[in-house]
């Protein structure tokens, strides 16, 4: 029943409730705009349909052509669906949608048009906003740039500060296997989880690909990455996300 090319994600937020579910996306990148505001509006509703459990869609729009009526227009159909929204900035590597990485320059990190959105009042502040992506598996072994843990604190508090005065809005990173594989196994320098990196994590459970279910490589995965978050941030919502 999943949307074609979704990501479902199963997220624990204390302060929602035990269990939330999401899909995303919710429209490829390229459809996310005011201009395609009915083909959005019928695929929330799909979901409301189909997944009535889901309370949270995911939005990917491009980093290079949207803009602020694209972004709001998203929102404003969620609110209008009672769901809240992930919004994400990408673009098109290889063939593929890839969430936008952001880049240090002259001693100030480049958001594009993720640090447009979030300055936007109306945008951070909108009542369908359930969290902003900052980064999309951060210390992959191919995914360029890579971060270090300092650079993932430092992205963190920067993106907050792009803020208005008095906004409050969460900032969620989105994991793999890093967690396990660079932090418990490798113990890489540099690499560490701490506070002020994210307000909500996601792990993605890439062991249910392929039609195969590789059960000892999802325990080890999931229980390392989620000891490592749980001793220093024990009360973070986390999501898993599983790839349909």
């Amino acid at each position: 029943l999943y949307l074609s090319g979704a990501v479902a994600t199963i997220g624990a937020d204390e302060s929602a409730g035990p269990l939330q579910f999401g899909v995303a996306p919710v429209v490829p990148m390229g459809l996310a705009t005011a201009s395609n505001r009915f083909q959005i509006a019928a695929e929330l509703e799909r979901v409301k349909t189909e997944l009535p459990r889901a309370s949270v869609v995911g939005f990917l729009f491009d980093v290079r052509t949207s803009h602020r009526a694209d972004w709001l227009t998203a929102l404003d159909l969620c609110s209008e669906k009672k769901l809240r929204a992930f919004v994400s900035f990408g673009e098109i590597q290889n063939g593929n949608e890839r969430i936008y990485r952001p880049i240090l320059q002259y001693d100030r990190w480049q958001f594009s048009k993720l640090g447009t959105f979030v300055a936007d009042p109306a945008c951070i502040s909108h009542p369908a906003l359930y969290a902003v992506y900052l980064v999309d598996e951060p210390w992959h072994e191919v995914k360029r740039p890579g971060y270090s843990g300092d650079e993932l604190k430092a992205m963190y508090t920067s993106l907050k500060a792009r803020a208005p005065a008095g906004a409050s809005f969460k900032i969620m990173l989105q994991f793999s296997r890093e967690l396990w594989k660079m932090v418990h196994d490798r113990k890489l320098p540099g690499l560490y989880w701490d506070r002020g990196m994210a307000d909500i994590v996601q792990i993605s459970t890439l062991e249910l690909q392929n039609s195969t279910y590789q059960h000892e490589l999802l325990h080890r995965n999931h229980y390392w990455s989620r000891s490592i978050i749980h001793e220093k941030t024990p009360g973070i919502p986390l999501w898993t996300s599983v790839q349909v």
